[in-house]
């Protein structure tokens, strides 16, 4: 009897070293091909990684003071109702949500696209990939001073720099012009002046004489924003807001998510004045 098993559990094994054998011959048979494929995904992974603009995430918390946490639920939302709640301009409002909605709005989004005059974007083409030229980067700073009517939600221009002369032009015209003049284009009425800031050192690589300048409307480019703004509350217990914005030049993320401060900050200090100021 127990030769029998024993004769029966050694051809269980034997047969289970067979099927596994059998199995990995064919992959073993082809395994140039798989060191192929991974060659060929590294190479794409690399190309992918230096072609590709990378996105960064910048983050910041603001805090709502003077708030009372309430165990109430806000309906369809985790959040808790704030019967006193105070912004960071001393506003009151009865939920944490409302603030959250407020910064997220576009009219916040708005106020920083036209204080920050961020309307337009100056690209420069470095060796491999292209950039965003912002603040000590950027040789210019343009100004929209009027959009016009039936203008496209973006424009795309080509901008040659040789000194003080700048050279404007799309698929139809070519214009000559300088700094610190109106130039009148057919979607909108702008101004380019020196950047003061500008560091050469900032922009390494980048012809200035192949530049792209991108001109949005302003609810284009709001629309734009906000769809890398994220605003959350980073728990129940405590009125701290995580405002996060995905953007690929770092500072210019920075600068914008401190002016949507500011703004939020200056509009709850505008409605409380309102307020005060009724009968």
């Amino acid at each position: 009897m127990d030769n029998q098993q024993s004769s029966q559990i050694s051809e269980v094994e034997n047969n289970s070293n067979i099927d596994i054998s059998e199995i990995i011959k064919p992959y073993l048979r082809k395994w140039p091909w798989f060191v192929v494929s991974a060659f060929i995904a590294l190479v794409i992974g690399y190309i992918s990684l230096k072609f590709m603009t990378p996105i960064y995430n910048v983050q910041s918390t603001i805090l709502i003071k003077d708030a009372k946490n309430s165990s109430s639920p806000i309906a369809g939302s985790d959040l808790g109702v704030l019967p006193d709640l105070s912004g960071i301009g001393g506003l009151k409002t009865n939920s944490i949500a409302n603030e959250i909605e407020i910064l997220k709005s576009k009219k916040m989004m708005r106020d920083v696209v036209i204080s920050q005059n961020l309307q337009a974007n100056v690209i420069g083409k470095g060796r491999v990939t292209t950039i965003e030229l912002y603040k000590k980067s950027s040789p210019i700073n343009i100004k929209i001073v009027a959009e016009k009517q039936g203008a496209k939600p973006v424009n795309i221009l080509k901008l040659a720099i040789d000194k003080d002369k700048l050279i404007l032009s799309d698929d139809t015209k070519e214009i000559v012009t300088t700094y610190d003049k109106m130039i009148s284009l057919p979607f909108a009425n702008i101004i380019i002046t020196k950047n003061k800031e500008f560091d050469p050192k900032e922009a390494k690589g980048v012809d200035m004489k192949n530049l792209e300048v991108q001109i949005s409307t302003i609810d284009a480019k709001v629309n734009s924003l906000q769809g890398g703004l994220s605003v959350d509350l980073i728990n129940k217990e405590a009125t701290v807001l995580k405002l996060g914005f995905n953007y690929p030049e770092i500072s210019k993320a920075e600068d914008i998510l401190n002016n949507l401060v500011t703004a939020y900050n200056n509009d709850a200090i505008s409605d409380k004045n309102s307020e005060s100021k009724k009968p």
